[in-house]
């Protein structure tokens, strides 16, 4: 499955790996700000969410990043969603903000 479909679905968790500040300059609408410098604070939210787990930042890297340290924890359905741009993209016309 893609990430366009997986974003789509109803039960989809958007995750936004980026500080504070940028967040506060742009994000998805529905996406929970976990940044990457505090990311271990999130670890049993995200364990705890049901559904697949996208996560953005402003390049892919940080969220890449996230995505292997969840894999290595033994997370699943998580995936790297890229970019913010890339992001919004795939969720328009809905959600961005």
């Amino acid at each position: 499955m893609d990430i366009q479909s997986i974003v789509n679905q109803k039960n989809v968790h958007i995750i936004d790996v980026r500080e504070v500040s940028e967040f506060e300059s742009g994000h998805i609408d529905v996406a929970l700000n976990m940044p990457l410098s505090t990311f271990r604070d999130y670890i049993d939210q995200i364990k705890a969410m049901e559904g697949p787990k996208v996560l953005y930042c402003r390049s892919g890297n940080r969220s890449g990043q996230a995505v292997k340290f969840l894999s290595d924890l033994g997370v699943t359905d998580i995936y790297n969603g890229g970019s913010l741009s890339l992001m919004s993209a795939y969720l328009l016309p809905h959600y961005s903000n």
